[in-house]
């Protein structure tokens, strides 16, 4: 039989779909979920912000299909209401009790999420909507109070003010505001296609950061692009792109990509085989990385690249 042949293997259908940062968080999701080096450090990153400074907007920089959606999720998952997805989350986690994440995020303070889908609309509106819908159903608490009951208008100075009584009215309840706007790049399409500018974002990220100087509370938020602000712009002439990139500069950029080993251990999570791998397989891969790193071969990436089979170990 060909040691290449296709037929005993299958992908995970868990590797198989982009994630959404609104999907109900599951056991199946934080089973499959690989928490790899890349994304501990990210999350690491924004704490160390979080804890020595005013900081509170970051964006999340990086190509397609690197993970950027899932690890939202997962710090979603980590910060749950529900217990037992919490403690499988801390448990896969494996943050230290008391780490500076910890303190942050897993500590006694519970934390109200926001959670927003780009599109190629207007993101004032969105907004307004968003938060309104949120406090309506999700409210923490029997009463919501009278500051939250108004209509949220869709202005940049309304959704400013209603974020701002948001985080004072949860801090009262020991809890933190957290808003995750992923695809956040389509909103800056719609901007850039209707010539407007950056003005709620830029708003959104030095309100916050007061907020939080002033001790009236802790939100944070965390936007996922795939490329910088300012190239959402190209088409608006550089001057338009420094503004935009000066309103990058409010936020915390983050860049996300995944290194050469942590891509390979999720080829190899994804593919599923009937079959283990065999002598040949292990041998080629052994001389793939000892040819590639000019040394002894570390037998854990040896083992890894195996498991890409039926990739050929230099593809993978």
């Amino acid at each position: 039989m060909d040691v290449f042949s296709h037929s005993d293997f299958s992908i995970n259908r868990h590797f198989q779909r982009s994630i959404r940062i609104d999907n109900d968080i599951s056991k199946e999701f934080l089973e499959y979920f690989i928490f790899h080096d890349t994304g501990k450090k990210v999350l690491n990153q924004i704490t160390n912000s979080l804890m020595n400074t005013n900081q509170c907007g970051f964006t999340l920089t990086g190509p397609y299909g690197t993970g950027k959606s899932s690890l939202a999720l997962f710090l979603q998952a980590l910060i749950s209401d529900n217990v037992k997805i919490k403690k499988q989350a801390i448990s896969k986690s494996k943050f230290n009790p008391k780490s500076n994440f910890a303190k942050i995020f897993l500590s006694k303070n519970k934390w109200f999420v926001l959670k927003m889908i780009g599109s190629k609309s207007d993101p004032i509106q969105a907004f307004a909507e968003t938060i309104e819908q949120n406090v309506k159903q999700n409210w923490i608490s029997k009463g919501i109070p009278p500051s939250l009951k108004t209509r949220v208008k869709p202005t940049v100075a309304g959704i400013i003010k209603s974020l701002t009584h948001l985080t004072q009215e949860l801090s009262k309840k020991n809890y933190g505001l957290l808003i995750v706007a992923d695809e956040m790049g389509k909103y800056l399409e719609y901007v850039s296609s209707v010539g407007s500018d950056l003005n709620l974002f830029q708003e959104i990220a030095e309100n916050f950061s007061n907020l939080k100087l002033k001790k009236q509370g802790l939100p944070v938020f965390i936007g996922i692009l795939h490329q910088p602000m300012e190239e959402y712009a190209s088409n608006l002439g550089r001057s338009i792109q420094e503004d935009w990139q000066k309103v990058q500069g409010r936020f915390e950029d983050i860049p996300f990509s995944i290194n050469s080993e942590e891509t390979i251990n999720l080829i190899a999570k994804a593919i599923n085989r009937k079959k283990k791998v065999n002598t040949k397989i292990k041998n080629l891969s052994s001389a793939v990385v000892k040819h590639m790193n000019g040394s002894k071969p570390s037998s854990s990436l040896i083992n890894t690249i195996s498991q890409c089979h039926p990739l050929h170990p230099l593809v993978a």
